[in-house]
């Protein structure tokens, strides 16, 4: 029989196993941030106008918003706390004021 203990134990590993997860999907999307940051600086060699990047940039933030839903709603069905979120770590100042 499992007990309070074993119990314990599992939701500790599930938690760390969801914080692992928010920490691969933040890591992913600051990635795709910080290269949206360099191409930002050289978009005219990219060819990829300013309304171009403002989309993909807010594709982004949508994306990032929506993996930080989920790993919440995951979190609260498995019944642990979700330590790591997917939050930017980075605020992107170059092309966050960029304008379209």
């Amino acid at each position: 029989m499992c007990g309070l203990r074993d119990a314990r134990k599992l939701c500790s590993v599930e938690a760390l196993e969801l914080d692992t997860l928010a920490t691969y999907w933040s890591d992913a999307l600051d990635a795709a941030e910080n290269s949206l940051a360099e191409v930002s600086r050289s978009r005219r060699a990219f060819r990829l106008s300013a309304t171009e990047l403002h989309d993909r940039l807010v594709g982004l933030r949508l994306e990032r918003g929506a993996a930080e839903l989920d790993l919440e709603l995951l979190a609260r069905t498995a019944h642990v706390e979700l330590h790591h979120h997917v939050r930017s770590r980075t605020e992107s100042a170059g092309i966050s004021g960029l304008s379209r």
